[in-house]
């Protein structure tokens, strides 16, 4: 009994790490902490911002978040839902957004976080 509740345990333990690491990281990105980002993140992290669009490495990967949240007089992220895979957290947010005109807007996000080493090691997000 033990044995197996070991085997079924290991993987629980591994996908609520990745919970935590992908729900602090996104409270962090709301907050707009971004030398708080920088251990969340690998080294080589990729963030794919379209198809066949992507930004590589930490340190560009940090400017491009920041440069892209100073385009709005607000950007709030808000976590709905997540999904997990191996490796993968998949997150539904809502990203309440006001641009500089003052015009508001609510969009519905979808990101997937890849995990190695207890790190993102890659962050697409699309937008619906």
């Amino acid at each position: 009994m033990t044995d197996s509740l070991s085997r079924l345990a290991g993987p629980a333990i591994v996908h609520l790490e990745h919970e935590l690491i992908v729900r602090d990281f996104l409270e962090l990105l709301d907050e707009q902490c971004w030398s708080d980002l920088r251990p969340f993140l690998h080294d080589e992290v990729v963030f794919v911002t379209a198809p066949g669009r992507s930004i590589d490495g930490r340190e560009c990967v940090l400017r491009a978040v920041r440069e892209i949240r100073h385009g709005f007089a607000r950007f709030g992220v808000e976590l709905e839902d997540l999904g997990f895979g191996p490796a993968t957290v998949f997150a539904h947010l809502t990203l309440s957004l006001r641009l500089p005109t003052g015009e508001e807007a609510r969009v519905q996000s979808f990101a997937k976080f890849r995990l190695r080493d207890m790190q993102i090691v890659e962050w697409t997000q699309s937008y619906a």
